[in-house]
């Protein structure tokens, strides 16, 4: 693979554009859980409260993979489209299924779910500002984030041009 050094048109996404892909991505996956959340507060009752929690937990499912979905079939999700970065394998080619879930998703999410885990995963997103741009997740799912800015070879509007 090519290395791309720090120079300002590299295809691959800075940290800013993907630390404002997170955030955006973040946001859009937390509005469901409030509202499921805001409702169930809204109401004294226990039976809306429960209502309320259930509406959260299956709109926030149906967000994941509503999102995991984007991110198979075009390498973005919400927030990484928002963000104009598009996520694919180092040789430019899409991600597989098997590769997005057991490869780049789920050690997360597992690491998510230890106590400290928001450090854990804090810790191993901080190599994107190094020189390389690449999480450890990226490292372990053999993936890279290209800004689509400065990526002339991958078109935005094209799912196959991965």
């Amino acid at each position: 693979m090519t290395r791309w050094g720090d120079d300002t048109e590299s295809p691959l996404a800075g940290a800013d554009r993907r630390v404002l892909a997170r955030v955006y991505g973040g946001l859009a996956f937390q509005l469901p859980v409030l509202a499921g959340t805001a409702g169930a507060m809204a109401t004294s009752s226990q039976h809306a409260w429960r209502l309320g929690w259930i509406i959260a937990i299956v709109l926030s499912g149906a967000w994941g993979l509503v999102s995991l979905w984007l991110l198979y079939t075009r390498g973005q999700t919400l927030g990484k489209a928002l963000a104009g970065v598009r996520m694919v394998r180092s040789d430019g080619s899409r991600a597989s299924l098997a590769r997005l879930l057991f490869r780049r998703e789920l050690p997360i999410a597992v690491l998510n779910a230890l106590p400290f885990g928001a450090l854990v995963v804090l810790l191993e997103s901080s190599p994107v500002f190094g020189a390389r741009r690449r999480c450890t997740h990226d490292w372990i799912a053999d993936t890279i984030v290209v800004d689509l800015r400065h990526a002339a070879s991958v078109d935005p509007n094209e799912p196959s041009a991965f």
